[in-house]
């Protein structure tokens, strides 16, 4: 099965498409590093909030009351980072699983470039 074209994929529509905007075959790559940069983002908030959620304890030691408003605020907070943190586990196992359609749409990207190719210069 590797040795297959990958521009069977295509449409004859489709790689008219292309042909009349190649500026958007680059697209066929681009959403796989948005999609990587906005994992990297939410692992980022994810492990800010539940860091504030420890540190949020000290800050309200010395004020009346403070330990319930601290048992609140840690809860959400930590809540919220370890919800993101699942978001993010289930965002990898979909970002695994699609590794395969991402390395075809490589293929497709250079196979149609240089269908393209081979037609302009005819």
């Amino acid at each position: 099965m590797k040795n297959r074209n990958p521009l069977d994929v295509l449409s004859e529509e489709e790689i008219d498409y292309y042909r009349e905007n190649p500026d958007e075959i680059h697209e066929l790559l681009n959403r796989e590093t948005v999609r990587k940069k906005m994992i990297g983002f939410i692992v980022l908030v994810a492990v800010t909030l539940v860091t504030v959620s420890k540190a949020i304890p000290y800050l309200f030691e010395d004020i009346p009351g403070g330990s319930f408003v601290s048992e609140v605020v840690v809860d959400l907070i930590f809540e919220m980072g370890a919800a993101l943190m699942g978001a993010v586990a289930t965002l990898l196992f979909i970002e695994v699983t699609q590794a395969r359609q991402y390395e075809e749409n490589k293929q497709l990207y250079r196979a149609l470039k240089a269908k393209l190719k081979r037609e302009k210069k005819r």
